[in-house]
């Protein structure tokens, strides 16, 4: 038979405590390491996806900023044709310095044009597709018209509220109160 005494005893229960203490410290210490290592991979994960999200946000806000710079200064600028070309309208012929007020309306409308024409070549680009469906028709009629203010006035006007409609729906989700069909003086149906 085995002879046990005491100081073996000893040394194999301290063994003993010691392997289920080191046992238990190592399987806890694995599993903080696994439970680290998941936490890493999903702060990684969401990282990612936070980055990717952010630069979706980014781009479609880009996007966003760029329609409404196309579509301000559209707007903006068929909006002083329209004006300078009722101006010009309402001139008085016998006023002494008649030639040179003319000149000037006759110049801002140039001006204004150019820079509406600029920003409607770039706005086809980033615009709804009915815009530029818009901006065709409108310099098929500009150029039908350019020799007679008041048909130019009416072509300037529809071009106005029409892309002033559009961008609304386009920017903002607002519902469209006109149509695109260009039908000469502004009483523009509901689509």
């Amino acid at each position: 038979m085995i002879e046990v005494n005491l100081p073996t005893l000893f040394v194999v229960a301290l063994v003993a405590a010691g392997g289920a203490y080191f046992g238990a410290y190592l399987r806890e210490k694995g599993k903080n390491l696994a439970t680290k290592e998941d936490i890493d991979r999903i702060v990684r994960k969401t990282e990612e996806i936070k980055a990717e999200v952010s630069a979706d946000a980014w781009l479609k806000q880009k996007r966003w900023d760029r329609k409404w710079e196309c579509y301000v200064e559209m707007v903006r600028n068929l909006g002083e044709i329209h004006t300078l070309i009722r101006e010009q309208i309402m001139l008085n012929p016998h006023s002494p310095d008649y030639a040179q007020q003319l000149e000037d309306k006759k110049r801002g409308v140039t001006d204004a044009f150019l820079k509406f024409r600029q920003f409607g070549s770039i706005a086809r680009l980033a615009v709804a597709p009915s815009v530029r469906t818009v901006l065709t028709r409108l310099g098929d009629e500009w150029n039908k018209s350019i020799y007679v203010a008041e048909q130019v006035d009416i072509v300037a006007r529809w071009g106005w509220l029409v892309i002033t409609d559009i961008a609304r729906n386009d920017l903002f989700g607002e519902p469209r109160e006109m149509s695109d069909e260009y039908v000469g003086d502004v009483e523009v149906p509901a689509p």
